[in-house]
């Protein structure tokens, strides 16, 4: 439920957590990937 105060911050932080060792310290670029058209 998104509604309970901190949801969001948690699964945010969680979904970074888990993209970080996907990405072995390199930088998510998916912003520069939305840009272009």
């Amino acid at each position: 439920d998104w509604s309970v105060p901190g949801a969001l911050s948690a699964a945010k932080r969680l979904m970074r957590q888990a993209l970080a060792v996907h990405l072995g310290g390199r930088p998510l670029v998916s912003r520069e990937l939305f840009r272009k058209p």
